[in-house]
This record gives C-alpha cells, sequence and structure tokens, in this order.
C-alpha cells in the first residue's frame, strides 16, 4: 500500500502575475535560527514531460504540470514584488505535486500557504523551494528522482513527497535518508501502525507518510439497512456486492484482495514472501461462492479499479460496494440513502488496506538532513495537517491530526478504528510477482475453471520455485 495521502495562508497578493508569467516554484522565506550563514545547495527545475497518470487519476483529472522556473518569496505579497531569498539564508527545495502545494487557489493549497507563511515567520532564516512535478510516469517524482540521481545527483531536491509503494525501489537505490534519529520521537510514536510499517524498510524510518486514502464499504441504505460483518452473512443475503476483481494496473490483484487475505491471518507479502495457501483458499472459495450464489457478480472480474466497482454501485446494481476513504469523502456530500461501513471479512474482524503519500529526506549534507527534517515535522504539525486532510478528503496518518476532525461526525470515530488496523498495501518486487500469480488465479476461480484448493496451490507453488 505518501494523502487520502489527510495533509498553507491566503495573503493580500495577486497571483494572477505569477500564472501569467511564472506559475513555478514558491520559495516560502522563513527560518530556522541555527541555520543561519550555511550555503544553499543548487536544485533541480528540469521541464517535467506530460505523464499519463496523476496522483488521483480518478479524481483530480488536473491539466499536466509544467516544473516550476522561478523563486517567489511570500515577503513581497504585500507589495506584489518577486524578492530573491537573502544570501544568507539557507533554501531548501521540496519536490512535489500539484495536490500538494500552495499554488493553488482550492481549501487544501490555502491551508499549505499558511502552514509554510507561519513557518516562515517562526524561522526567518530559512527557505522552502517548491518545485512542481508530475507525479508518476515519465517526468514523474519518482522518475524524476531516479534519472537525476544517475546523471546529475548534486541537483537531487532536500525533500521530496513520494508514493509510498514507490519506497521500497528509492530505497533500494540509496536516494532516501533514514529518518530515525532525524525526527522526533513524539512524531514517530503518534503515527498509526500501518503508516510505521508502510515506510519502515529493513528496519528504518525512510519517510513520513501525511496523507492516507484506505478502503471501505458504502451500502445503500434502503436496499440494505445492516450491512454484513462477515462472509457467511453476505452469502446468506441477497444484497449484491461489487468489488474490483479484474486486476489493476500490470494485471496486480486488486486491493479488494489483499484486504480479505491479510484480515484472515495472511502475512503482507512485502515483508512475508511466501503465500498461506489455507487463506488463499478460502479467500477463493467465498469469491467462487459468492459468484455461484449471485451475491457477488462475475462481472468483478471486468472491474480492474475501484472507481469501476463503485460506478457498480452508483447505478444501482449493487447494493453494496468497496469504496476508498477519499472516493467515499468526496461523493459524501451528494449522496442520498449510503453510509459506511467495514468491508465484511471471514470472521467479522475489521480490515483495511491504506495507500498514501509521505515525504522523504534526500539530502547528503548534514546541516541540511536536520534543516529538512525541522520542516517535514512542522508540515505534519496536527493543527494544520488536520484541517488540511479534511479540506482535501484524505486521512490523517497521525493520531493528533485525526483528533482535530469533528468528533460529533461518526465517520470520525469509525475511521479512527480503521487507522489502528489498516495494513499497508503490499509493495515491492516479491508482492508484485506474487500480485500477478494471486489474480490469474482468481480470475480462473470466478470463471469456474479451476477450483479454490487447486489455485491456492498452484500460487503456492510457482512463488516457491
Amino acid at each position: 500500500m505518501l494523502a487520502s495521502a489527510r495533509q498553507f495562508a491566503r495573503e493580500r497578493h495577486t497571483w494572477s502575475r505569477l500564472r501569467r508569467g511564472l506559475l513555478a516554484a514558491v520559495c516560502i522565506s522563513g527560518g530556522l535560527i541555527f541555520l543561519a550563514g550555511c550555503v544553499n545547495s543548487p536544485s533541480a527545475e528540469s521541464p517535467a514531460p506530460d505523464s499519463p497518470k496523476v496522483l488521483h487519476p480518478d479524481l483530480s483529472g488536473g491539466p499536466p504540470i509544467a516544473t516550476p522556473t522561478a523563486v517567489i518569496s511570500p515577503t513581497a505579497e504585500t507589495v506584489g514584488e518577486v524578492v530573491p531569498p537573502d544570501p544568507a539564508t539557507i533554501t531548501l527545495t521540496m519536490w512535489t505535486t500539484e495536490a500538494f502545494s500552495p499554488l493553488q487557489d482550492d481549501a487544501g493549497s490555502q491551508i499549505l500557504k499558511k502552514q509554510v507563511a507561519d513557518f516562515s515567520a517562526r524561522h526567518p532564516q530559512a527557505a522552502v523551494n517548491f518545485v512542481l512535478k508530475k507525479p508518476y510516469g515519465e517526468g514523474g517524482i519518482s522518475n524524476f528522482l531516479q534519472s537525476t540521481s544517475a546523471v546529475v545527483p548534486q541537483a537531487l531536491p532536500d525533500l521530496a513527497i513520494i508514493d509510498v509503494e514507490e519506497l521500497p525501489q528509492l530505497a533500494a537505490l540509496g536516494l532516501l535518508r533514514p529518518l530515525d534519529s532525524l525526527v522526533s520521537s513524539g512524531l514517530q510514536t503518534s503515527l498509526f501502525p500501518f503508516a510505521r510499517k508502510s515506510c519502515t524498510v529493513s528496519g528504518q524510518l525512510m519517510c513520513v507518510p501525511f496523507e492516507a486514502d484506505l478502503i471501505h464499504l458504502a451500502y445503500d441504505t434502503a436496499a440494505l439497512p445492516t450491512p454484513p460483518l462477515t462472509w457467511d452473512q453476505v452469502l446468506s443475503g441477497t444484497a449484491t456486492y461489487a468489488f474490483p476483481a479484474g486486476g489493476e494496473g500490470n494485471e496486480q490483484v486488486n486491493d479488494a484482495f489483499w484486504l480479505q487475505y491479510l484480515a484472515a491471518g495472511g502475512s503482507n507479502p512485502a515483508s512475508q514472501p511466501a503465500l498461506n495457501e489455507d487463506v488463499l483458499a478460502q479467500v477463493f472459495q467465498f469469491y467462487k461462492e459468492g459468484v455461484n450464489k449471485q451475491v457477488i457478480p462475475q462481472a468483478v472480474l471486468d472491474y480492474r479499479t475501484e472507481a469501476d466497482s463503485w460506478s457498480a454501485y452508483l447505478s444501482g446494481k449493487a447494493a453494496m460496494a468497496n469504496a476508498s476513504s477519499l472516493r467515499y469523502l468526496n461523493s459524501r456530500a451528494l449522496l442520498g440513502n449510503s453510509s459506511f461501513a467495514q468491508v465484511p471479512t471471514r470472521d467479522g474482524r475489521p480490515s483495511s488496506v491504506a495507500r498514501g503519500w509521505a515525504i522523504a529526506v534526500l539530502t547528503a549534507d548534514k546541516a541540511r538532513q536536520e534543516a529538512s527534517a525541522r520542516f517535514l515535522e512542522w508540515l505534519l504539525r496536527p493543527e494544520y495537517n488536520g484541517p488540511w486532510t479534511q479540506a482535501t478528503h484524505r486521512v490523517p496518518t497521525t493520531r493528533p491530526s485525526l483528533d482535530t476532525w469533528d468528533k460529533a461526525d461518526r465517520y470520525t470515530s469509525f475511521i479512527s478504528g480503521l487507522l489502528e488496523v489498516a495494513e499497508p498495501y503490499p509493495s515491492g518486487s516479491v508482492a508484485s510477482l506474487a500480485a500477478k500469480q494471486v489474480q490469474r488465479s482468481i480470475r480462473e476461480v470466478v470463471q469456474g475453471s479451476t477450483a479454490p484448493r487447486q489455485a491456492a496451490a498452484g500460487v503456492v507453488n510457482t512463488l516457491e520455485k
């Protein structure tokens, strides 16, 4: 399994000038007193080509983002002038995406803008240069980090946001700096278990997630007053249950499977390469029985993403469906007879799978590492991150940030429980191989060409070779 990713202040300044001539990076002058006199390092600001994917491709749908080419100081906002940073100021470069930057006019960007302006006021001897990159594909953040490291490593940024699923590859290349001794123990212990686990490689904390997106159930309250908690309740009922089972991306098994497999006692293949044959067989059997009883439509094989099964739910083809927290919160105000619940599992145990984006430190300079860590911690301050996650329909990764959410809202207590038990989406080369084998077997089981137990044995045998 970085938003929903849960993740700075409107000043009187006209941005039309920036959009006409610049719309680029923002340098927010602030300060870390102990950093006075440090020397700036160069930053990479090369144009990024178009990417076929966006941060949340099914929801954001924004235009391609051009790499910024200018540095804007907020200290000039009151007079509308572009002012270069003080030569004595240390300037940190942070690569980010449009979804997590102070450059837009949406509510999340304004919260982020205020947060950086407050940092600026507190620390007048530091500056942060936000450089926009695409989230994925050629010219995306991960791709750009790898290519820059290979050609001009000195042009790498001090910090960058990364999709947590891409952490194993970036960590293996040695691009990221361990944060255990850089980030305060208070922040580390405030992370929900899945958040700490998803950013840990070989026992070291390599990034800090600032938002998350979890899977839960959405159901039609008119057709289903009480949602099922267990597989048996699903199979003994008449309500149709939709979820993606067609495989996403390069034929990788969907979140829906991993949620069920982990809830039934299987280990995350990111840390445990072998898959449990008995647990595999049980999940396959649930799929098969559900299709036979027509409470799970065979069309789940056509649902390659959670967006597909969500469409089936909205069109009335299913009384309940898996939904991401981001999608549900984005749509909540427009939904009529809909509510939320945990996904039904084998024994009714609450479970979820989380994805998200995180902040990583890349600079090799010790002083800049310290400065980067202080800014990272500022970005995770609950009084900002809590409202930011709510405004952007992400879910927080720390308990203090979630504490800022509306406690009178039932969704707050609901998501709090899921955050405590969620597991990271399996990522890495081993998990990818397992995901492909499982996906092939799911298709065979649902189509009836292979028995669940036989399919499970085949997956395990293949992975053991």
